[in-house]
């Protein structure tokens, strides 16, 4: 792999999972944009006539990411697997140098309310918040995170994100967005070593 890589999608996901999946697999940092986020609103935070607070959010992140992308880490082969639901994700989107970091969006488009509610109850871990939320508490939130959903997965389909759709089997989905991802860098490498020669 020779890119960085971005995950984004709605929340409840899989976006961290599959960070995991990647760091485990190649080595890769995870960069985690909700503590990011959590830390700007922490130190700065919004008030009440201020309606451009999520733009700057988005330009702090765009920096953030693209300075990951040409320090020297980055040329000397250490990469990031960034992952978070953030505000205003278009323009997250158009600032992404693809030569450098690859987006990958993760989707549940197959779900209901229902169904993202049994989801969830089955692959949330013990450590996550949605665990020790009461069945009808976590239904009502559920009803918010399908709406986002649609929101999210609009967008992708606007700006041509890969999406990859997890409502099923995400292990599986997991291990097919790991092909793709390899298959890619195979071919790109070749592209660039047949350019060079």
């Amino acid at each position: 792999m020779f890119k960085n890589i971005l995950i984004l999608g709605p929340r409840r996901s899989g976006k961290t999972t599959f960070a995991k999946v990647v760091s485990d697999k190649y080595g890769y940092n995870i960069i985690s944009l909700d503590n990011i986020i959590e830390t700007f609103n922490k130190i700065f935070p919004k008030s009440d006539n201020d309606d451009n607070y999520d733009e700057y959010i988005v330009n702090f992140i765009n920096m953030y990411i693209d300075k990951l992308s040409c320090d020297n880490n980055f040329f000397n082969g250490r990469k990031y697997v960034i992952e978070g639901n953030v505000p205003n994700i278009e323009k997250i989107i158009e600032n992404i140098d693809g030569s450098r970091t690859m987006i990958c969006g993760l989707v549940y488009d197959k779900l209901d309310t229902q169904g993202l509610f049994d989801n969830m109850r089955k692959y949330d871990e013990s450590y996550e918040w949605t665990r020790y939320l009461s069945d009808d508490s976590l239904l009502s939130m559920t009803k918010d995170f399908v709406k986002e959903n649609k929101i999210i997965s609009d967008k992708f389909d606007a700006y041509g994100v890969n999406k990859y759709d997890v409502s099923e089997n995400r292990n599986e989905t997991f291990d097919n967005i790991i092909n793709e991802l390899e298959n890619y860098a195979n071919y790109s490498s070749l592209v660039y070593t047949l350019k060079k020669d």
